[in-house]
């Protein structure tokens, strides 16, 4: 399993729903969160690696979750300016206007379905997420100018230690 990176098609397209394929699922999570792991990830959605299914996992080095048919039921009111980055853009950081906190559903790992509020980093994560697994980049939630300007950057720090 290897990670797939911008400009590649899968990463723009919609995903399949994850219905009775719960257990391949749970294995393929397994794998991806080596792969978040090496990369330094905190969230890594199926597309990310080349499936075209509807779930990703959030966490850390020593534990992730598995988060299958997300959907975002609220969001928040207020909403933060934060850096994000991407596997799939590496090096590539980005400010990205996003709510502070969403009440979320999704199918967890045992195949229950959960509804829960995130804030902060979680809220975020799950909000990146859940826009991979509907073909949404994140370059793609920030001006042409904004966009220019950081691979310029990104652009110049290549270079240099190239």
């Amino acid at each position: 399993m290897e990670l797939v990176y911008a400009p590649a098609d899968i990463l723009k397209k919609s995903t399949i729903s994850v219905d009775e394929d719960m257990d391949n699922v749970v294995q393929l999570a397994e794998q991806m969160h080596t792969v978040m792991s090496q990369n330094n990830g905190v969230g890594l959605a199926a597309p990310q690696v080349g499936i075209d299914k509807s779930f990703f996992i959030m966490g850390d080095k020593t534990r992730y979750k598995l988060i299958a048919n997300p959907k975002i039921i609220e969001t928040g009111k207020e909403q933060g300016l934060i850096t994000e980055g991407c596997l799939s853009f590496p090096g590539l950081f980005l400010k990205v206007l996003r709510p502070l906190n969403v009440v979320v559903e999704y199918v967890n790992t045992n195949g229950e379905k959960v509804n829960e509020k995130l804030e902060g980093m979680m809220s975020r994560v799950f909000q990146h997420e859940t826009d991979h697994l509907n073909g949404i980049t994140f370059d793609t939630l920030v001006s042409k100018l904004k966009l220019d300007m950081a691979m310029k950057k990104l652009n110049k720090r290549l270079k240099r230690n190239g």
